[in-house]
């Protein structure tokens, strides 16, 4: 959730705690039946999108852009940086969340308010020789 601080220190954390509850609304409303949305800190959620590719994780992670943008708490319309790991992105499901979190953070470099897709995971084959 881009901007959680400034609501808590502007607004109290109730209204945080408004903001943080009405974006994870817009985000259970955003996903596919049988998607995952869940809160794993403070303001980090993560959605496992069962058996996506790319295209279908674009067109999930742009209605959850939209949707989210239709929370307003104090006048401010909510916001998210989305970072979208892909099967390519990691070998395992550690590996994915782990490309997840570093292209949120590029997300948020850049402005918040976007996806960032992360980069796939380069597979390096060893072969024998002498």
């Amino acid at each position: 959730v881009d901007g959680l601080k400034t609501v808590n220190d502007t607004h109290g954390h109730a209204a945080g705690d408004e903001l943080i509850k009405g974006v994870a609304d817009a985000l259970a409303g955003a996903v596919r039946r049988g998607d995952v949305i869940a809160r794993v800190g403070g303001d980090e959620f993560c959605a496992i999108l069962h058996g996506a590719d790319a295209e279908t994780a674009s067109l999930v992670t742009q209605r959850m852009l939209d949707e989210v943008s239709k929370v307003v708490i104090h006048g401010q319309r909510a916001r998210i940086s989305i970072g979208c790991g892909l099967y390519e992105s990691g070998i395992d499901a550690a590996s994915r969340l782990a490309a997840s979190d570093k292209a949120l953070y590029e997300s948020k470099r850049r402005g918040g308010d976007r996806v960032v897709v992360a980069e796939p995971v380069r597979r390096v084959v060893i072969t024998g020789g002498a």
